[in-house]
Order: structure tokens, then sequence, then C-alpha cells
């Protein structure tokens, strides 16, 4: 019976529907109110209402969306650099639409070589065949910059896309996007591409390590 795994949400997509909302929300908030405090009535000396606190909180809800926009910029010029047919000044939403075209064709790609491989490795016992199913896994590589893409092929397990997630959090990097399905073998494929910034050779032979390890467990 097929099984449908649910698409693992990317990251920065997330911060792009947060923060598309926020503004949206800052948009439509009415300007704030002033009252005359001056004895005469005159129009010179206006307070805002609510004292220093509103101040204090419009403060803090503004720094937080300058946050949210450079984590944002950091994100799009990641994916800029890793994601193909993508001109420098590309709006915002064709590289989202751009993303997720690239990742369905890696999807796509992967699929196209495990049938390739399985075709060249099928016992021509068809008996034997469909009595032992194939349980092997693999991890596949490639770098561009400071983008890493992992193709990780394996058998479903419970719980194997959650832990996986998981050893990449712990190696400290930022997962820019992260795509998980399940065929009508039971395979899972799952594609994940993360940022590495420092010394990218040893974080990338630990990852590798942590992908390994989860696989194997």
């Amino acid at each position: 019976m097929d099984e449908d795994v649910s698409t693992i949400l990317m990251d920065f997509i997330n911060n792009c529907k947060g923060s598309s909302a926020s503004t949206a929300a800052a948009a439509a908030m009415p300007p704030p109110s002033v009252v005359d405090v001056t004895p005469s009535g005159s129009k010179a000396c206006k307070a805002y209402r609510g004292g220093g606190g509103g101040d204090k909180r419009e403060g803090k809800e503004v720094q937080m969306e300058r946050t949210r926009r450079e984590k944002m910029t950091e994100y799009y010029s990641s994916i800029q650099s890793i994601v193909p047919n993508l001109f420098p000044k590309a709006p915002r939403a064709k590289i989202v639409e751009e993303t997720i075209s690239y990742i369905r064709q890696l999807e796509g790609e992967i699929k196209s070589l495990e049938s390739q491989k399985n075709k060249r490795t099928k016992p021509n016992n068809n008996i034997q065949a469909s009595a032992v199913p194939s349980s092997s896994s693999s991890v596949n590589m490639a770098m561009s910059g400071e983008s890493v893409f992992f193709g990780i092929r394996a058998m479903s397990r419970p719980g194997l896309a959650v832990r996986m997630m998981h050893a990449f959090e712990m190696c400290g990097v930022d997962v820019l996007a992260a795509t998980v399905a399940c065929d009508e073998r039971k395979t899972m494929m799952m594609t994940v591409t993360v940022r590495v910034v420092g010394e990218e050779g040893m974080v990338v032979q630990r990852l590798k390590s942590e992908v390994l390890r989860v696989l194997s467990s």
C-alpha cells in the first residue's frame, strides 16, 4: 500500500511567510492616537497615549522585524548561490518558485538514478527478488560555496526523518530546505540543503558521519 510522507516545510519559506504576515499586520494597524496636553489647546505639544511602556514595546517589535528581515536576506543570498536559472536581482517570489522547482528536479534525478541502479542489480531470480526486499542505504553530497546538498535514501522506519533532521541541527548548521518522500516499496528519499559557515571540511565530514550513524542505528 502506498505511503505518503508529508513534505518538511522549508525554513526560509516559513520565515518568508512570517515576514509577509508581520508586514501586512503592521500596515493594517491604525496610526497612534495623540492627546492635547497644553493648557491653551495649542497643537505645538502632543504626546502618545500609553506612556513609555508603549514606546518600549514598539521598539522591541521594530527590532524583531529588523532581525527577521536580516535573516531572510541571508537565506535568499544562500539560495541564489545554489539554485540555477536565477538572475542576480530576481524577485523573491521568483526565488521561492525556482527553489521549489529545483528541489523537485533533484528528487526526480534521485529517483531516476535509483531506478537505473535497481535495474542493473536486479537478480535474475524473480522469486528471490520479491522475497528479499532491498534494505540498502545511500548518501550523496554536493557542495557549492557555503551550501551543501544531501541526497539520502534508506528503508523507511518510524521517526527516521525526525532523527535525521535532529542530527543536522546538532551539527550547528542552518537547514535551508528539506523534503522527504516514500515510494510504494517503503523506501524513503530525503533531500536536505544546509548552509555551512567556518571550517567547511570538518563540518561536512561531521555531517556525513552523523547521517550515516542515524541510518545505521
